[in-house]
């Protein structure tokens, strides 16, 4: 008898295990992943090239952020920005960096520094030297990393001797 009764509690465990396994499947499966419609507060950079509008954003395999960095010593100490993105594209990358800083004559307003774009397999860089890009930074907290503002510059494809040049202008919004 007690043959019999160890069996039929093996027997029982093995069924209710395998009950077990089948609900827990079931539910793992039809569960959806429930994701917004949309994220009013997500990262962009929008670039307006050659007519035609790109937008980056802050959602996977896309990335976009802002940097904050302090250089220099003593008095020489100087911040500079960076805001970068990339759609992670591999037939058709946007990658883009920006980088600015202070103006020290006037510390409400912000000087351009360098910028790279890689755009239709192909890599434009700018410096500002000629002192024509513009930006506008309308919003910066760098304690909790977050800016906005607009561009609009040339960018060449090679710094000396340039053979193409492209113009680039847009927006940037970078939240936490």
């Amino acid at each position: 008898m007690t043959k019999i009764s160890a069996l039929s509690k093996r027997i029982f465990t093995l069924a209710l295990l395998l009950l077990c396994s089948f609900f827990l499947h079931s539910c793992t499966e039809d569960m959806p992943i429930l994701t917004p419609l949309s994220d009013p507060n997500i990262s962009t950079i929008v670039l307006n090239i050659q007519n035609k509008t790109y937008k980056v954003v802050n959602k996977l395999p896309g990335y976009v952020f802002f940097a904050n960095v302090t250089v220099g010593s003593g008095n020489a100490l100087y911040s500079q920005y960076n805001v970068s993105g990339s759609n992670s594209s591999q037939t058709n990358a946007i990658d883009y960096v920006l980088t600015f800083g202070p103006n020290k004559t006037n510390t409400s307003s912000y000087i351009f520094g360098t910028s790279q774009l890689t755009f239709n397999n192909k890599t434009y860089i700018t410096n500002n030297t000629s002192g024509k890009a513009t930006i506008k930074i309308d919003a910066l907290d760098t304690n909790v990393n977050t800016a906005s503002g607009s561009f609009a510059y040339y960018l060449y494809d090679k710094i000396v001797s340039p053979t193409d040049s492209i113009y680039v202008t847009g927006t940037f919004n970078v939240m936490n």
